[in-house]
């Protein structure tokens, strides 16, 4: 219970991301979440823009007699908002970046990633482009209200989330909190993944 109360606190009292931020995030081998970990508002403005920098993405996840699990396939997340007035995008509504390391290619590949009522309705489209390591990409996330979309940016290419893959509200502008990178699927880390993240307006 406490934990909740600090929890809400921090989301009550944080701030909306400031321009120019950069934050160096880094997921724990054995962790699903990145540190330092952040409960900033992200709420007021209709377009949620970042730079990104995937600086050590590669993993590989293995099956017990050494080869490639499946899981392997899997989207973590690597920035993104709850929205519609939710806390918890897992468990609620909200948009994020996913991406998961190409073993094979040896690319970061990214998807358009939304919840509606949580994993329940997980709508995911990959974009067409990748990124490379340690190179630096600008990302964004345009909240529509009356035609309940998102429209993700990456690297000269469109996604438009609309319909039953769209944003679960109307509201003017976005309303929810940050969502930090997340490792995961049902597995965590198999060793230390570093994201730098550059929080523009």
């Amino acid at each position: 219970m406490k934990k909740l109360f600090f929890l809400l606190f921090l989301f009550a009292c944080g701030e909306t991301t400031e321009d120019g931020r950069l934050v160096e995030y880094t997921i724990n081998k054995g962790s699903h979440n990145a540190s330092p970990i952040e409960y900033k508002r992200v709420r007021g403005e209709k377009i949620y823009k970042l730079k990104i920098n995937f600086r050590k993405p590669q993993y590989q996840i293995l099956n017990a007699n050494g080869s490639l699990s499946s899981d392997q396939a899997d989207w973590n997340k690597a920035t993104g908002f709850s929205d519609c007035n939710n806390f918890d995008a897992f468990r609620g509504k909200g948009a994020m970046l996913g991406w998961r390391w190409n073993q094979s290619l040896g690319v970061i590949e990214l998807a358009a990633y939304v919840h509606n009522q949580g994993d329940k309705s997980r709508r995911v489209i990959a974009f067409t482009a990748t990124a490379n390591v340690n190179t630096w990409y600008e990302f964004s996330i345009k909240a529509g209200e009356k035609n309940k979309t998102y429209t993700y940016k990456f690297n000269g290419e469109t996604i438009v989330m609309s319909g039953k893959n769209g944003r679960g509200c109307e509201l003017e502008a976005i309303s929810g909190r940050l969502i930090t990178p997340y490792f995961g699927g049902n597995r965590t880390a198999p060793n230390d993944i570093l994201i730098d993240i550059e929080y523009l307006k």
